[in-house]
């Protein structure tokens, strides 16, 4: 996944893979559930990354996370 520089941007990115790899998975059986899934794996990534820095450690987190 390619990030923009845009702090904001890389959160709907970061959000939008987190929601596509979730609802590709064998077991997600509701789009309901790859949207809470997104949520909170943006809530994290916004924990974890603010604007300093992010470009690196999302790509980093990502990798991690799926």
């Amino acid at each position: 996944m390619q990030l923009d520089k845009d702090f904001e941007t890389q959160c709907k990115q970061v959000w939008v893979e987190a929601w596509v790899r979730t609802a590709q998975s064998e077991t997600c059986v509701s789009p309901n559930t790859a949207t809470k899934y997104a949520d909170v794996c943006l809530d994290e990534f916004k924990k974890r990354f603010r604007e300093a820095s992010v470009v690196d450690k999302a790509s980093d987190f990502l990798n991690k996370t799926f």
